[in-house]
């Protein structure tokens, strides 16, 4: 047993991965993290170097009175921060979707099937009508949600009508009607 799945049993739910990956499945999925952990770091440091460059262009269009603006060292350490972690999320999101396709395969191994026993027709046939039944309640589930909406949609619409023909507007601003001042 490598070493890899004899740490697996010490590591919490979350990082536990399920029984069905192989150690190169392990490897694999080191070495995506690998890389968008990299590309973060990189996304990192050309965001705080764009920020600062950035802020400079913006001093120095400034000092030629292009632009009017109050730039200090509160607004050089904001522009890099924010380039850092603008950059950081870029580089690490877009190496992340660039490498989806090495996980596909993974994803499709640790899917959980279901069993169904083999034993005789008698588990068979009690899988089946369980089954049955979660579908029956369900589609109960669902058509009651479905009047409920339905329910709601009519008051609502009978709220509006009662308020509209009783005189009083959409808004609060005077009834829907201009009030005469008494002198």
């Amino acid at each position: 047993m490598s070493e890899h799945l004899a740490n697996k049993r010490t590591m919490t739910r979350g990082h536990t991965p399920p029984d069905t990956l192989t150690a190169e499945d392990f490897m694999s999925l080191a070495q995506v993290r690998k890389d968008i952990w990299t590309n973060a770091m990189k996304g990192f440091g050309f965001g705080a170097a764009s920020g600062y460059l950035l802020h400079r262009g913006a001093v120095f269009a400034n000092q030629k009175k292009w632009i009017t603006a109050g730039l200090g060292r509160n607004t050089v350490f904001a522009s890099v921060m924010v380039g850092a972690s603008l950059g950081s999320f870029l580089f690490a999101t877009s190496q992340g979707k660039n490498s989806v396709h090495t996980l596909y395969p993974l994803f499709e191994r640790s899917k959980k099937t279901v069993t169904v026993p083999k034993d005789g027709d008698d588990d068979l046939e009690l899988n089946k009508l369980l089954t049955e039944r979660e579908k029956q309640l369900r589609l109960r589930e669902a058509n009651s949600a479905r009047i409920e909406l339905e329910r709601n949609r009519i008051l609502r619409r009978a709220s509006l009508n009662s308020t509209i023909k009783g005189g009083h507007g959409l808004s609060d601003s005077h009834g829907g009607h201009w009030v005469q001042d008494k002198e």
